[in-house]
């Protein structure tokens, strides 16, 4: 299967450096699918073959293993390509399945989200020339500013404060990557764009959109919340471009 290497490894890269830049007194709270430093090959792992539409980033997800682990445990990945049919080891156990309920104990219904998912489609959308506001509100931090939720860390994007439950919305099309649990910045997603630029969403509530589809600009991609390391219900919003975060204000409209 035919995958664009370099945006895969820019997602990759991206969330790396979210983990590093909260490794402060305030970055607290498990990593799944991103790690700040790649682990060693473990001994033990599980055969996983690719099936055709799988990527690193997905395989990552389902495994809920770190994607650098994937990579580590797997001389040759590092281009970030994968081919149907080829096999590859999961570091670590994988998912724990979950028990089957008690004979006789009917099983207690997952709570049902309050947001409509967003379906998404499976082609290719082009990215418009201008990213959107994801969500209106104030900005109470700004790009390189010192954040104090965040142990001072210098801000790689900019923070809106948005009402509770406000929708956030693609700023520009994409290829969605979830991430239920990004140190710091708990419920995220990632947009990667046609045009080799990425947008990350953090701190959301719910999320509507699923893994691997593409949406559109304006899409509702989520709920603003309070998820992570924040100062409260806002959103955290970064573009990056090329191998570098970019200041968002002067590229939104």
């Amino acid at each position: 299967m035919r995958r664009d290497g370099f945006l895969l490894m820019a997602v990759g890269g991206l969330l790396a450096v979210l983990a590093a830049g909260c490794a402060g007194p305030r970055g607290t709270g498990g990593t799944v699918g991103v790690t700040p430093t790649p682990h060693p090959a473990p001994v033990h792992g599980r055969r996983y073959v690719v099936q055709q539409g799988d990527t690193l980033l997905s395989v990552a997800t389902k495994f809920k293993v770190p994607y650098t682990s994937i990579i580590a445990a797997n001389p040759g990945l590092e281009s970030g390509q994968l081919m149907a049919g080829q096999a590859i080891t999961i570091p670590g156990e994988g998912p724990t399945p979950t028990p089957a309920p008690a004979t006789g104990t009917p099983p207690t219904p997952l709570p049902r989200p309050s947001i409509a998912p967003t379906p998404g489609q499976t082609s290719p959308i082009s990215a418009e020339a201008r990213f959107t506001w994801p969500v209106q509100g104030e900005v109470i931090a700004r790009f390189r500013q010192a954040v104090p939720w965040r142990g001072r860390m210098p801000n790689q994007g900019i923070d809106i404060r948005p009402g509770s439950g406000d929708m956030v919305a693609a700023a520009k099309s994409g290829r969605v990557n979830v991430f239920t649990n990004v140190a710091g910045f708990g419920k995220c997603v990632v947009l990667e764009h046609s045009d080799g630029t990425l947008s990350f969403y953090g701190h959301l509530d719910e999320i509507a959109v699923t893994h691997g589809t593409w949406v559109r600009q304006g899409d509702t991609l989520g709920s603003a919340g309070s998820t992570g390391d924040s100062s409260g219900v806002e959103l955290h919003f970064r573009i990056m471009r090329g191998e570098q975060f970019v200041d968002p204000l002067p590229l939104l409209k």
